[in-house]
């Protein structure tokens, strides 16, 4: 089959370099960013795979609870509640029940750095 089509292992190829890639970040943010760069990095990339840009904000529909959202940053729940409130205070992002609207896209970034 790849000798007949060798697109198609080019294309698995690209597929799992780009998964690779994503992996070898979050482990990278596992390991060496506070809480903050934690919670931005969760924020980017589920926003990455679940937002929706509506009027140049970014809504994040999940029906994830702040304990799986928490344990998917790697972090605690209360430690990701204060985040969210801290974030919320400084215009990054606005939290409504389960949905979390991304309001600067560029401070969550400098979160990372």
């Amino acid at each position: 089959l790849i000798e007949s089509n060798p697109e198609i292992a080019l294309n698995t190829m690209i597929s799992l370099s780009r998964r690779l890639r994503k992996i070898d970040e979050k482990v990278a943010s596992l390991a060496f960013l506070d809480s903050y760069g934690k919670v931005a990095r969760f924020l980017l990339d589920f926003m990455e795979d679940n937002g929706n840009d509506i009027d140049g904000k970014v809504i994040i529909e999940t029906n994830l609870t702040r304990l799986q959202m928490a344990n998917m940053a790697g972090i605690s729940r209360e430690t990701l509640t204060r985040i969210f409130g801290e974030f919320q205070k400084r215009g990054v992002i606005k939290v409504q029940g389960r949905n979390v609207t991304i309001l600067d896209e560029s401070l969550l970034k400098r979160e990372i750095m």
